[in-house]
């Protein structure tokens, strides 16, 4: 009979097998001024704390303005977007250096907002007093745009509104975004949804916490939980929130997780599972380990 102690072993290896593939990691991007670095985080979304993992750089060491990231689990790769050129960014290097390598230009000019639907890179531009916005997919090799619709963003009236594009996050057959509002009764940071066969924006609510609209750039949807970040500054560094979507339009509420990340101008928002090839290497290997002690003291 196997051993109590190789049972309790190996049950222990395969319970944590699945935890390990599932663990997802979320990252967020920031933003400092004078001079303008962009860096990598890596967030707990229990504490909302923050811990650096390095500055974002080309290969040859000069800085970027990133303006928002998104991860494609089926390549493992995490991409960043400036304002007018894709990027790979090597998150994993380990060395407090993010490289970045550039994939090629968009042809559009793009504020913020990326996010990885199957394969396919989603970006959008944002709504101008006198030009509407848009929703465009980004080819993952040349980094080209590639228009699917214009009306992104605009549930305002015409010339009236401004809407800044925040944030990209898909779960459940839905894209949704953040949006910065500017005009006569739409003041303040509102999710919406964006359709992905016309680019059109249905406005969710409102986002409100504690009485006020946080501006909410970054967001990731997370188990289903929908999180965001508030930017900040040098005095108050940014906030991590989940954030409540009503069955029917209306407030979506923002609900503080911690004090503040603790790091400053936060912008994107993105989740990966950077461990399962090598946790299931690591779980196997053990597990075989264990198969292989159980055999050798029953021959």
């Amino acid at each position: 009979m196997m051993n109590k102690k190789i049972i309790s072993f190996m049950t222990g290896i395969l319970l944590l097998i699945p935890w390990l593939s599932f663990a997802n990691t979320i990252y967020m991007e920031t933003r400092s001024d004078s001079p303008i670095v962009s860096s990598l985080y890596t967030v707990d979304n229990s504490s909302g704390v923050a811990s650096k993992v390095g500055d974002i750089k080309t290969s040859t060491g000069d800085d970027l303005t990133i303006n928002d990231i998104a991860y494609d689990p089926g390549n493992q790769t995490m991409y960043a977007i400036t304002i007018n050129r894709l990027w790979n960014l090597n998150y994993a290097s380990g060395n407090g250096v993010i490289t970045a390598t550039a994939l090629g230009e968009t042809g559009i000019s793009v504020r913020q907002g990326l996010e990885v639907i199957g394969s396919t890179i989603y970006t959008g531009t944002s709504k101008t007093s006198s030009a509407s916005g848009a929703l465009y997919t980004l080819d993952p090799v040349t980094g080209t745009a590639t228009k699917v619709g214009s009306g992104f963003g605009d549930f305002g009236a015409a010339g009236t509104y401004v809407g800044l594009v925040g944030d990209l996050a898909y779960n459940h057959g839905k894209l949704y975004a953040t949006m910065r509002w500017s005009g006569p009764d739409h003041v303040g940071t509102y999710l919406a949804t964006i359709d992905l066969d016309t680019g059109l924006a249905t406005q969710v609510g409102k986002i409100l916490a504690e009485s006020i609209s946080p501006t909410i750039d970054g967001i990731v949807f997370e188990n289903d939980v929908l999180y965001g970040v508030a930017q900040g500054n040098a005095d108050n560094p940014g906030t991590l929130y989940y954030l409540t979507i009503p069955d029917n339009p209306g407030e979506v509420i923002a609900t503080r997780i911690g004090t503040n990340t603790g790091a400053y101008a936060a912008w994107g928002l993105t989740s990966t599972v950077p461990l399962p090839p090598s946790a299931l290497l690591l779980g196997s290997g053990l597990l075989g380990l264990g198969l292989l002690g159980w055999r050798r003291k029953n021959t």
